[in-house]
């Protein structure tokens, strides 16, 4: 299901959108994320979900959380914000902020490309493709979305920005080590992975890999591979878990 449509009924995507998740999920599709995640929110919990496309991690939060919780979700593409809409009145979450832009480094207007509507592999980064879609957002930074919000509590930051990431923690230095949040990140193996996983640990997490539906220690061969300054592969992503 990658795209997204308004043109038919809009109870009929959201019946597609439930099944997405839950077929998702029972096809082992980040699962092993979404257990984590889930392990880790309390009723009472704040959520960020940076990069929330279709909302997957938005919907099991709120469905971990219940009433109590707190979701913040931010997703560039404004055909998806409905999705958010019904996740917020289907389950009952009081404390729901969609917001329709996307964070990095700073506070700007930037092209977002895509496939399509929907797309999950909508980036920043520029893509020269001539099948893409481009389309303008608005972007901001972590740390000025928490001082704008007066956001006094933060305990799960979920970022997938196909590539992006690097600039999204960059925006976020503040909020990050203010709150020490559990984190789930996707990243490439790159450089600037390395450096993101060194900046974490100086701060007092530690980080497992989560790649192919397994969960990695740091000191596996299979982490050290990935992030060993001789292995460049951009394509390829895993999903670390930081933790205190």
């Amino acid at each position: 299901m990658k795209e997204v449509s308004l043109k038919s009924n809009i109870y009929h995507w959201w019946r597609l959108i439930i099944k997405y998740h839950t077929q998702k999920f029972k096809a082992k599709a980040n699962r092993l994320q979404v257990s984590l995640l889930q392990r880790n929110l309390k009723h009472d919990s704040v959520f960020f979900d940076v990069g929330a496309n279709k909302g997957i991690f938005s919907f099991w939060a709120c469905k971990q959380m219940g009433s109590g919780g707190c979701v913040h979700a931010f997703e560039p593409q404004p055909e998806l914000s409905w999705v958010f809409s019904k996740i917020q009145s289907s389950l009952g979450i009081k404390n729901f902020f969609f917001n329709n832009f996307a964070l990095s480094d700073l506070s700007s207007q930037l092209m977002l490309t895509r496939s399509c509507v929907g797309d999950g592999s909508a980036s920043l980064i520029n893509v020269s493709n001539e099948s893409c879609d481009s389309i303008m957002v608005d972007v901001s930074t972590l740390d000025d979305y928490c001082e704008q919000m007066k956001i006094s509590k933060l305990d799960f930051i979920k970022i997938d920005v196909e590539g992006n990431e690097s600039k999204t923690i960059a925006g976020g230095l503040q909020t990050v080590q203010k709150f020490l949040p559990t984190m789930l990140i996707e990243m490439t193996a790159s450089e600037e992975t390395r450096s993101s996983i060194k900046f974490f640990k100086s701060l007092g997490y530690s980080v497992k890999m989560i790649i192919a539906g397994t969960c990695f220690e740091e000191t596996t061969n299979t982490f050290a591979e990935f992030i060993d300054s001789s292995f460049e592969q951009d394509s390829l992503h895993a999903d670390f878990f930081f933790y205190i």
